[in-house]
This record gives C-alpha cells, structure tokens and sequence, in this order.
C-alpha cells in the first residue's frame, strides 16, 4: 500500500473476500486498521461477503471511507445502506450482472 500511495494514488480499494460468498479469502478489519493511520488515502471496502452486514461496524471503525455491500449478499440490503450511512460513512452497492433486479 505504501508504494502505490508514494507512486500518487490517493485512493485503496480492498476487495474483502469470505471464501463463501465468493471462493477466496482476503482481508479482514484488522488489516484495514492497521494501515490507515499510516496515509491519508481514501480507504473503499468492498465486501464481496455474506451476510455483509456484520462487518459493516468493524470496517467502519477500522477507518475506511466507503463500504460497498453487494445486492446479492443477503436479505437486508435495503436496510443495510441506511446503516452504513449512519456509521458516517459511504455506502455503495455493487451489482452482479447476473443479479436479478428484484
């Protein structure tokens, strides 16, 4: 992270990865927290997990800017935007192409 920082980024997008909403295993709110203090970027947590919702608070406090859920992540996602603006963050949504719109 420190080397893209230095190279002129001012943006970190972290995929956060369950290994059951999607195969893989990625980073977890202790990571995040460990590199924030060190810069200034503005931190995106893109949690391709489910449920999402109980990793929104961890995330939030682990200072990242922007918490992105995906539609298909569980059954609360009309709630759970509402309450990632309440923890002062962002909220974003990411939708699968497959996703259907319902």
């Amino acid at each position: 992270v420190d080397a893209v920082l230095e190279a002129g980024a001012d943006w970190v997008h972290i995929d956060v990865m369950d290994g059951h909403f999607v195969t893989n295993i990625t980073f977890c709110p202790q990571v995040g927290k460990a590199i924030r203090p060190r810069n200034k970027a503005f931190f995106d947590a893109h949690l391709i997990i489910a449920p999402g919702d109980p990793y929104m608070a961890p995330f939030a406090a682990a200072g990242f800017d922007l918490i992105t859920i995906h539609a298909a992540s569980g059954p609360h996602t009309p709630r759970s935007l509402p309450s990632i603006c309440a923890l002062g963050k962002t909220a974003g949504l990411a939708v699968i192409p497959a996703t259907n719109d319902d």
